[in-house]
């Protein structure tokens, strides 16, 4: 007994010599009975159950079957057959190789290489963003697609929220420039919405005063460091104690050069960040780049981060890194959160967040001081509508 499909999925199956699809919709069987069995028209066929998943994902689907019928041929001839009635309503289009339209002749990926030169970045530097990286290989990994098949293509991935948004936002944009360059007549993603992210709000929620000061302690004087290992929490505690003193991003703390540092006014820089990168968070895969808003912010520096940082950047150049592990390379905050950072909360009995969670600290902290809604979006680097609604919200 064959697996029932999933819901709104189109399956293939050979029928005696002919290709058949078979769904279900609104608690109704369909099939549909194509062309002659062989592997070309098995390509032809995917084309088709694409376009009806598409139309069953967007509500569009056609139960009389006409609209597939029309798709498969402008003027069909119907071969007659034996009917194959299931539960629900069956057609047979038993076709002639020579009726069917050829598959698009536009190719995606050379497309969407032309599109990242267009925007003035080589396709194939290692600088490039994982934004179009990932969507690129994605584009390859499908082949030559129809581009009105993309909704259901990009269904198909088993892709989280953000991870699904990223990449419909991004294909959004490069079939808009198709558009505009006349290779497509409109956007097949237009009707494709972006995926609601649900998000554990207890991982980001703010430390109090007290956790602060009990996160501090714990890291800078090893207080829960295992015996049998040789890696100080204490190398650590800089780089938590900035950033719960500024709220800057982890990429812009990690990234923090020396020469970001500006004395004679007594005031941090922050104009870039060691980001991540597709190939992931270690040193050699982070690519230096601007912040996520691309501006660039003055932090004045109180007694306590002047102390900090002068500690910080003794013997050092100003290009190297204000914060660095004990063998003085960069730190990889993702590491560190892992393997340090959860661990410690844990044996302090504090609840498990997130290092995004001094970001959120800081900002509770500077709402709570009576800074106005566009000082707090200055200092964080954020824009004044993400702010209100985060931190000035009733």
């Amino acid at each position: 007994m064959g697996r029932r499909n999933l819901k709104g999925t189109v399956s293939i199956c050979k029928d005696k010599n002919t290709i058949r699809l078979r769904w279900r919709y609104n608690s109704e069987r369909y099939s549909l009975n194509l062309f002659l069995y062989n592997k070309q028209n098995l390509l032809r066929a995917k084309k088709i159950a694409f376009t009806i998943e598409h139309d069953l994902s967007s509500g569009g689907f056609d139960p009389s079957l006409d609209a597939y019928k029309v798709l498969i041929a402008p003027t069909p001839k119907v071969q007659p057959t034996s009917h194959l009635h299931t539960h629900g309503p069956t057609q047979n289009c038993l076709l002639d190789e020579k009726q069917i339209q050829p598959a698009s002749q536009l190719n995606l990926f050379n497309e969407f290489e032309q599109y990242i030169k267009a925007k003035s970045m080589d396709p194939y530097s290692d600088d490039l963003s994982s934004y179009y990286t990932q969507t690129r290989a994605m584009i390859k990994n499908w082949g030559n697609i129809d581009p009105e098949h993309t909704p259901v293509y990009l269904n198909k991935e088993r892709f989280g929220p953000k991870t699904f948004n990223d990449r419909r936002n991004c294909l959004f944009k490069f079939f808009n420039w198709l558009t505009r360059k006349g290779k497509i007549t409109s956007n097949p993603l237009a009707e494709v919405a972006t995926k609601k992210r649900v998000r554990n709000a207890d991982q980001r929620k703010p430390f109090t005063e007290t956790e602060v000061s009990t996160i501090l302690d714990a890291l800078k004087y090893d207080r829960f460091k295992k015996k049998c290992s040789r890696y100080s929490h204490a190398q650590y505690y800089p780089l938590v104690a900035f950033m719960m003193q500024t709220g800057v991003r982890n990429a812009e703390a990690v990234g923090l050069q020396v020469g970001d540092v500006l004395w004679e006014s007594e005031e941090v820089r922050i104009c870039r960040a060691l980001a991540r990168t597709s190939k992931g968070a270690n040193e050699a895969a982070r690519r230096e780049k601007g912040t996520k808003t691309n501006n660039v912010r003055f932090i004045p520096m109180n007694e306590f981060l002047s102390a900090l940082l002068k500690n910080q950047c003794a013997g050092k150049s100003a290009t190297e890194l204000v914060f660095t592990n004990q063998a003085g390379r960069m730190i990889d905050d993702r590491m560190f959160l892992r393997r340090t950072f959860k661990p410690l909360l844990e044996a302090l009995r504090i609840p498990e967040r997130d290092l995004y969670a001094c970001r959120h600290t800081f900002a509770t902290r500077a709402v709570q001081a009576g800074l106005k809604a566009h000082e707090v979006a200055y200092l964080m680097g954020d824009n004044l509508q993400t702010v209100i609604a985060n931190y000035y919200h009733k």
